[in-house]
């Protein structure tokens, strides 16, 4: 029943680490799971992936991804 109980555990972290978001724009920056980025005006506040540093680590480092502007 123990190791049961300890797999059942296991299996649950594994699933919340593999579901756990992390934002593009988060440090340490990683890829957007997106094929293209509207940064067409009006762009919505708050949206990183447009503009500074963010933006220009995506554009450098994910090639799959494009912009629209």
């Amino acid at each position: 029943m123990r190791a049961a109980t300890i797999a059942l555990c296991l299996v649950s972290l594994f699933l919340l680490a593999a579901c756990e978001k992390k934002e593009p724009c988060e440090k340490p920056y990683s890829c957007p799971n997106v094929d293209y980025i509207n940064c067409m005006p009006p762009v919505p506040s708050g949206t990183d992936e447009c503009i500074g540093e963010c933006h220009d680590w995506i554009r450098d480092n994910c090639p799959d991804v494009e912009y629209a502007y």
